[in-house]
């Protein structure tokens, strides 16, 4: 199924792209990308003196076709250093949602919309804070930038149960994995007590640790120093969980940011179903594969409320679950404070 955005977007949507290509593209360039998606010379505007007109023009042909999503996709991997740009493919359905007023303050009164442009590079500025986690070359989950050198996850990615974690030296963060034909930034995990924080999968017998299934690694450098877009040289700095808010309310609008099944960066939207605050989890309806695990679940103002786990039988429906980002940062800070080292 085609999201509605790719198959009719809206007029706010065709003008940001159109801002963005014709900010990055010449007339020149523009030519030769539509003639890659088979808009050629003879459907193209004969003359045109500004590159906004020409790109519009451009624009309304592709959505004609049916072919804005591929345009969009052939632009961003022409510029792929001009991240705005580059995260296009994975962005514009949150920015359809977080511009659409009746449907999100239905549900959210409080929220403030940003404008196109703000909401794309918040999102920008947060899909480069997400990484995808290998070892041996192989796919293993997701997770979250949230300092300067620590990344959260999810515990069971590592463990069983209520075991100590075990992590493996090949262990590697892929930062930047927006294309399949990219490799992204690469970043090892710190080889000495790289476990600063975690919690268990399941609550041992007897136990009073909560079953949070997060673990707060560290890594062996900081890749949140990285430059991630040369034109503005900005950096791509991490996530502030301390933001985050309590149980969400049902039918809260959120996304989830995941290396499904080891595939670059995807958002998925959906809404939240409910919540459950003795067991600990966050009940939704989207989309996620393996290799979700350890994705962050945020509220279309970007901030993040949950931590993606898996998917889960309730009421007769599959759902994803997520654990409160709130009870996850209580849980760290407090380990953290008492400096359990390697979290044994």
């Amino acid at each position: 199924m085609v999201d509605p955005v790719w198959s009719k977007p809206s007029p706010q949507v065709q003008g940001f792209v159109a801002d963005e290509m014709a900010a990055a593209f010449s007339i020149a360039e523009m030519r030769g990308i539509a003639g890659s998606i088979g808009i050629d010379r003879g459907d193209q505007p004969a003359t045109a003196r500004r590159s906004e007109d020409f790109t519009r023009s451009i624009i309304e042909r592709a959505v004609e076709r049916g072919s804005f999503f591929e345009l969009v996709r052939r632009a961003a991997q022409a510029r792929p250093r001009r991240s705005t740009l580059a995260w296009l493919p994975v962005t514009l359905p949150s920015m359809e949602l977080a511009s659409s007023v009746p449907a999100t303050r239905s549900v959210d009164p409080g929220l403030e919309l940003r404008n196109a442009k703000e909401h794309i590079v918040a999102l920008t500025q947060l899909l480069g804070r997400i990484c995808c986690l290998e070892a041996d070359g192989a796919p293993l989950g997701t997770g979250i930038l949230i300092g300067p050198d620590r990344v959260l996850t999810s515990a069971h990615l590592f463990t069983r149960d209520s075991e100590t974690p075990r992590i493996p030296k090949t262990l590697v963060f892929r930062f930047g994995y927006e294309e399949s034909d990219t490799v992204g930034t690469p970043v090892r995990v710190r080889e000495q007590s790289p476990v600063l924080a975690w919690s268990p999968v399941a609550r041992a017998d007897g136990g009073e640790r909560p079953a949070l299934d997060y673990i707060l690694l560290s890594l062996a450098r900081s890749p949140a120093s990285d430059v991630v877009d040369e034109a503005s040289k900005r950096l791509r700095g991490s996530v502030d969980v301390s933001s985050t808010i309590e149980l969400p309310p049902p039918d809260r609008i959120v996304q989830i940011f995941q290396h499904a099944e080891g595939e670059p960066t995807s958002l998925s939207i959906g809404t939240i179903t409910g919540s459950d605050r003795v067991a600990a989890r966050l009940y939704y309806s989207l989309t996620t594969r393996m290799g979700s695990s350890g994705g962050g679940v945020f509220d279309l103002r970007n901030v993040p409320i949950g931590l993606h786990r898996g998917r889960v039988k309730r009421d007769g429906r599959t759902l994803g679950q997520g654990i409160p980002m709130a009870m996850i940062v209580r849980d760290m800070e407090r380990q953290l404070t008492c400096d359990h080292g390697d979290g044994g």
